[in-house]
């Protein structure tokens, strides 16, 4: 006779439904405290460990421009950037080596989105064009330091009166291609919202990423 397999808490809960007994419900995640420090995911323990094996690569920033045409109000998209970084914690998470070893992540309230604004709109194209080179090329190779840097940055570019382009860059750790996505249309969604005058939601998110870990 082949030993039965143990069984699982989903087949203990469908046993004392079926006898009539009261089964507890299934724990759900719950929002961490916000001035807790939490372990690293499996995927950010990877990206914290090759980060300290390769100090100065930046292999694993994330870089993203966005052309923005049309009439553009830089003040609004400001706050609009820095409202939607700060409710997906964007900014303010931060991460540290415990003297025991084990790396966290925790909340640093008080830091601010590095936001720099460049006006070209008085070089000519074939200038623009090479500015932009550069400035990507900076972007890319920029060396994030984990422990101590807001690990999302933006820079407004402005060519002309209605010409505009927005560079994001961002450490992998703290977020990726669908996680900017969400940000992306939260990001549109805020600026559209501020300006027509209309209210925006700016409360916390019920769960971060962290609360997963």
């Amino acid at each position: 006779m082949k030993p039965s397999k143990p069984k699982s808490n989903l087949d203990k809960w469908l046993a004392l439904k079926k006898k009539g007994q009261q089964a507890a419900k299934p724990r759900g995640i719950s929002q961490r405290p916000q001035d807790s420090k939490v372990p690293l995911t499996h995927g950010q323990q990877r990206l914290w460990l090759l980060q300290q094996l390769y100090p100065k690569s930046p292999f694993y920033n994330y870089a993203h421009l966005y052309r923005l045409r049309g009439k553009l109000d830089q003040d609004v998209l400001h706050q609009s950037l820095v409202t939607t970084a700060k409710r997906h914690q964007m900014v303010s998470t931060a991460f540290q080596q415990e003297d025991n070893g084990q790396t966290v992540q925790f909340l640093q309230t008080k830091r601010e989105l590095p936001y720099e604004y460049l006006d070209w709109s008085e070089l000519d194209h074939e200038v623009q064009t090479q500015q932009l080179s550069t400035v990507d090329e900076a972007q890319r190779q920029h060396l994030f330091d984990l422990e101590q840097d807001a690990l999302i940055r933006a820079t407004l570019i402005r060519l002309g009166t209605e010409e505009h382009l927005l560079v994001l860059l961002l450490h992998h750790i703290i977020g990726d291609r669908s996680s900017l996505g969400i940000f992306n249309r939260e990001l549109a969604a805020y600026y559209r919202a501020k300006v027509q005058g209309e209210a925006t939601d700016q409360t916390n998110l019920k769960l971060e990423y962290a609360d997963y870990a």
